[in-house]
C-alpha cells in the first residue's frame, strides 16, 4: 500500500519527445543545485538539537512540572517537526536524479532511445519540504529563544547552574543555526523552482491548485527580534502544470535524420525506394506523430540452409585440420572432389604420425625383468 509521503517516480521520456536545449539547461543547473545541496546540511544545528532533547529527557523527572521544563519540551517538539519534514535528503535525491539524466542524455544517441528524468512532482515535493523547513526553523528559533529566557530566571536565582548553563548555551547555539539554516532553505528553494521547469510531467500543482501554489522566489527578511523568516518576493507563484505540459506536448518539427548514410523523411513516404539499396526497413506505428524510421543492413550470411552449409566446411575440420571450406557456389562435383582430397589427406597426416612411433629400447618392462638384467649385470666379467 503507497503511503501519503512516497517518493515520486522518475519518468522514461524518449529522446524524440525531449524540448530541444533542455538537457543542456539541467547540466548548467547542476553546480547551483550541489551548492545548495551542500549548504542546507546543518551538522552544528543537528548536534546542538540531540544535545537540546538529552538535556530534556534527563531533566523530565524532577523539572516536568515546571516552567522552563514546559520551554524546552516546545523547543524539543519544533526539533521533532524540522526533522520530519526532511528537506535535505529530498534536495539530496533530487541532486542525484539531475545528475544522472544528465549523464544519460548524453549518452543517448538515437531518436528512441530514453532518458530517465525526475518527474516533476520529485521538484514539487522539494519545494513544499524547503518552504516548510523555513517555517519549521524559524517556529524552532522562536521556542528556542523561549527556552533561553526561561532558564535566564534560574541562573538570576542561582537554582540549577549547571543544568540552566548547558541548556541556555546549547539552546542559543540552536537559534543562531536556525538564522542560517533560513537562509540556506531560501537559496535552494530559488534553484528548485529553475530546475522545476525542466522537468517533464506528473507534477503536483494544476489549475485547481491556483490557491496554494508555493511563491516563485523567496527571499530572507530580518525579524525584529534579530531572527529570520522567508517572505515571497511579489505575488506570483509558480507555473502550473497545465503551463509547464505544453514545453513537452510541442513534438519538434518534421527533419531529416542521417542513419547509416541514408537520408530519411521522418514521414516515411518514399521509403519503398531504398529497397534496391539493399537495407531492410521496419516502420514504427504510423498513427503516431513521432513515429520512428529504423533502416538496418541486412545480413551478410548467405541464404543456404544450415545442413548443406555444415556438410560443406565438415570435410575441412577432419584430423584437426583447419582447411578453408570450400566454396558454396562451386559445381557439386568439384564440391566432392574437394571433400574427397581433404579426406585423403587427413589419412596421409594419420599413417605418418603412425610411422613416426618412438624405437624399441631394452627397457625392463616388469620387476621380474630389472631383477634378471641386475644379475646379468652384476654377474657380468
Amino acid at each position: 500500500m503507497a503511503t501519503a509521503n512516497a517518493r515520486p517516480r522518475p519518468v522514461d521520456v524518449p529522446k524524440s519527445e525531449i524540448p530541444r536545449e533542455c538537457v543542456d539547461a539541467l547540466a548548467a543547473s547542476v553546480p547551483a543545485l550541489k551548492a545548495a545541496t551542500e549548504s542546507v546540511s546543518r551538522p552544528v544545528l543537528d548536534r546542538e538539537r540531540v544535545v537540546l532533547d538529552a538535556i530534556r529527557r534527563k531533566s523530565h523527572a524532577q523539572h516536568k512540572s515546571s516552567k522552563h521544563h514546559s520551554m524546552l519540551t516546545r523547543a524539543c517538539k519544533r526539533s521533532r517537526d524540522f526533522d520530519a519534514l526532511d528537506a535535505t535528503n529530498k534536495l539530496r535525491a533530487l541532486r542525484a536524479d539531475v545528475e544522472a539524466c544528465v549523464e544519460a542524455g548524453r549518452m543517448a544517441y538515437a531518436v528512441d532511445d530514453a532518458v530517465v528524468f525526475p518527474s516533476r512532482a520529485a521538484a514539487d515535493e522539494c519545494l513544499r519540504a524547503l518552504y516548510a523547513s523555513c517555517v519549521a526553523a524559524e517556529a524552532l528559533g522562536s521556542a528556542s529563544e523561549g527556552a533561553v529566557l526561561a532558564f535566564a530566571g534560574q541562573l538570576a536565582r542561582g537554582y540549577f547552574l549547571p543544568l540552566s548553563l548547558t541548556a541556555t548555551a546549547c539552546a542559543s547555539r540552536v537559534r543562531v543555526e536556525c538564522s542560517n539554516a533560513i537562509e540556506e532553505f531560501v537559496k535552494a528553494y530559488n534553484v528548485v523552482v529553475k530546475v522545476r521547469e525542466l522537468l517533464p510531467p506528473p507534477g503536483r500543482f494544476g489549475e485547481a491548485d491556483l490557491k496554494r501554489l508555493p511563491p516563485a522566489e523567496l527571499r530572507v527578511l530580518v525579524l525584529d527580534d534579530g531572527g529570520c523568516a522567508a517572505v515571497a518576493v511579489g505575488d506570483e507563484k509558480v507555473s502550473t502544470d497545465e503551463t509547464l505540459d505544453e514545453k513537452w506536448g510541442q513534438v519538434a518539427e518534421a527533419r531529416e535524420k542521417a542513419v547509416g548514410g541514408v537520408r530519411i523523411d521522418r514521414d516515411g513516404n518514399d521509403l519503398d525506394d531504398l529497397s534496391d539499396l539493399g537495407v531492410r526497413i521496419d516502420r514504427a506505428d504510423a498513427s503516431k506523430s513521432d513515429a520512428v524510421v529504423r533502416v538496418m543492413k541486412e545480413s551478410q550470411v548467405p541464404k543456404q540452409s544450415i545442413k548443406k552449409h555444415m556438410a560443406t566446411i565438415r570435410g575441412g575440420v577432419l584430423g584437426g585440420l583447419q582447411a578453408p571450406p570450400t566454396s558454396l557456389f562451386a559445381s557439386k562435383k568439384r564440391r566432392r572432389k574437394k571433400e574427397k582430397e581433404l579426406e585423403m589427406a587427413a589419412k596421409a597426416n594419420e599413417q605418418g604420425k603412425k610411422q613416426k612411433k618412438k624405437a624399441k629400447t631394452d627397457e625392463p618392462l616388469s620387476a621380474e625383468d630389472a631383477m634378471v638384467r641386475l644379475r646379468q649385470l652384476a654377474t657380468f666379467d
